[in-house]
């Protein structure tokens, strides 16, 4: 007979810490703004890592918000309370364990546009009145969104994307080291026409960041 070779299982459980160590961030600013380990947070807090939003495919806010406990986007249009959906110019409309909110923060500065997937590394989801310690009393919470920094090393980055309702969305990012250890810089574009299965809506946009 011929003699099977099993897998080598305790290789796996070695490597995989290693496999799952740029989704599972063991450090966080959001629960004191202090660099503190996530195991000393006594709040409910969520990072998502820029590694886990490559994984996932996610680009946009919205869809980030379908992976984060008690959280989800607030639909506007049709039978809701915003059924002319004006209330989405003044922000992304979304709620967190119940209660509507249209803030986040950048880097801990309140603002009301969405975060985008091209120019962040992080995000962090901070439930409940925790959210006080950012600066902005939200019952319900608040999402900081860390902005993605400079590097000493080149590298360069490139993506494309369509889908099955004719969206398009073009990004890149260059970063350079200018003076070694000292001194580097970093830019990235996106361009983006989000469609979806109501037509004719659609959301496009530009942007910049350096």
């Amino acid at each position: 007979g011929h003699s099977k070779s099993k897998p080598n299982t305790s290789l796996l459980l070695l490597l995989l810490p290693l496999l799952l160590l740029p989704l599972l961030p063991t450090n966080t600013l959001s629960g004191n703004r202090l660099n503190t380990e996530n195991r000393f947070v006594g709040a409910s807090v969520t990072e998502v890592t820029q590694q886990l939003l490559d994984d996932l495919g996610i680009n946009d806010f919205e869809d980030v918000l379908n992976y984060v406990p008690n959280s989800a986007p607030a639909a506007g249009g049709g039978l809701s309370a915003d059924p002319t959906g004006n209330e989405a110019i003044f922000g992304v409309r979304y709620r967190v364990r119940g209660f509507l909110l249209t803030g986040f923060s950048r880097d801990f500065f309140k603002t009301r546009v969405a975060p985008d997937s091209y120019n962040t590394e992080r995000m962090s989801f901070s439930r409940g009145p925790n959210s006080v310690l950012f600066g902005i009393a939200e019952p319900g919470g608040v999402t900081n969104a860390v902005s993605s920094r400079a590097a000493f090393t080149n590298s360069n980055r490139v993506g494309v994307r369509f889908d099955t309702w004719d969206s398009e969305r073009y990004h890149a990012s260059f970063n350079r080291e200018l003076i070694e250890d000292k001194l580097a810089v970093k830019v990235a574009i996106v361009n983006e026409d989000h469609r979806s299965h109501r037509n004719p809506w659609h959301n496009k946009s530009d942007r910049y960041y350096g």
